[in-house]
């Protein structure tokens, strides 16, 4: 999932939350990047950024939202059939490090690259739990 790639670079920044005051948070472009899926398909997968306008906003209190616009193009990198996705948020991370994605996002889990639309929750650790709405099985999809 967009959200999945990018909870490396949230992890890494939110030292920048303790500098944000109460009333502003600091904002700061996400600067997305192509990711090549290898494994999570029986092919490897290329989710290419072609849109991306999202922004990280880090609030005193530890919380990070992150908001705007992510599109994103998968390629069947055997085939080169591909599918165009609009993965934008909100999505957020709480102090702890949890990662709760609402709206639509993509990723890998139990091996098998997904998209949905709904929330999910993804823990430090990496352990992905859809908390509601659908799935498409991007694996499939792009076969």
């Amino acid at each position: 999932m967009r959200r999945v790639v990018g909870v490396a670079a949230v992890m890494a920044a939110l030292g920048v939350c303790a500098t944000a005051s109460a009333a502003r948070p600091v904002v700061v472009p996400v600067n997305n990047t192509d990711t090549l899926f290898k494994g999570a398909c029986s092919f490897d997968v290329l989710a290419h950024i072609t849109s991306d306008k999202e922004f990280f906003r880090f609030f005193s209190g530890g919380q990070v939202l992150i908001t705007g616009t992510l599109k994103v193009t998968m390629t069947n990198l055997s085939t080169g059939k591909t599918i165009a996705y609009n993965v934008s948020g909100p999505a957020r991370v709480t102090p702890d490090g949890t990662f709760y994605g609402e709206g639509l996002g993509f990723g890998v889990d139990g091996g098998t690259l997904f998209q949905g639309k709904g929330l999910f929750r993804v823990t430090p650790d990496g352990q992905l739990t859809q908390i509601g709405g659908t799935r498409v099985d991007v694996c499939a999809a792009l076969s």
